[in-house]
């Protein structure tokens, strides 16, 4: 995954920042008790012409109260239907600039999975050591990584494992955010941890 500056902040595209897509007015924009929340990103899925393959999903976006403590209040907004229109922003709300998402094929880290953290010398030192170096960046799909993380822990409604659908370690630089999903993508959390 790419972050790249610019963009309209308006098309339908995976971003960072800029105004988010709904469809015209059926969507609300999500808030807390205290205040409408921040829009944080969107990504489009290929069913709605994106590059990530998220079954039916169109569009997914991420809000967050960002001046709450630790994000816990977050809501992931999905859209299984087509979303040209954007949404008009609640006073009080600041956009972020605009950071495109660009997706290239990823290196295979599944080793970090498959094998436990071998010694020098040890079978698949190299590997593990060499999938680690680049485990650590912001990517769609792969092995989720992060110090705090636990993603065994991270099961959907039936207890099955979820998948890491989108991680970013340099979106600021505190914490880090993942978004799992079920393997329908019917069910899908956000998990953003420090």
């Amino acid at each position: 995954l790419e972050l790249r500056d610019g963009g309209d902040g308006q098309s339908l595209s995976s971003r960072i920042g800029g105004l988010p897509n709904g469809p015209r007015g059926e969507s609300l924009w999500p808030s807390t008790e205290s205040r409408p929340m921040d829009f944080v990103l969107q990504l489009t899925g290929t069913a709605g012409g994106g590059d990530l393959d998220m079954g039916d999903i169109q569009l997914l976006q991420v809000f967050a109260d960002l001046e709450g403590e630790y994000y816990e209040q977050n809501e992931l907004v999905v859209h299984r239907e087509p979303c040209p229109a954007v949404l008009p922003v609640p006073l009080g709300v600041d956009l972020a600039p605009v950071r495109s998402m660009r997706f290239e094929p990823g290196d295979d880290d599944r080793v970090l999975i498959d094998v436990e953290w071998p010694f020098e010398g040890e079978p698949f030192f190299e590997e593990h050591r060499a999938a680690w170096s680049h485990a650590c960046v912001d990517k769609a799909f792969g092995v989720p990584v992060g110090g705090n993380l636990q993603p065994e822990y991270i099961t959907d409604s039936a207890g099955q494992p979820m998948r890491c659908l989108l991680q970013l370690m340099s979106h600021d630089d505190w914490f880090h955010w993942y978004i799992f999903a079920s393997a329908d993508f019917r069910e899908l959390e956000l998990v953003v941890i420090r």
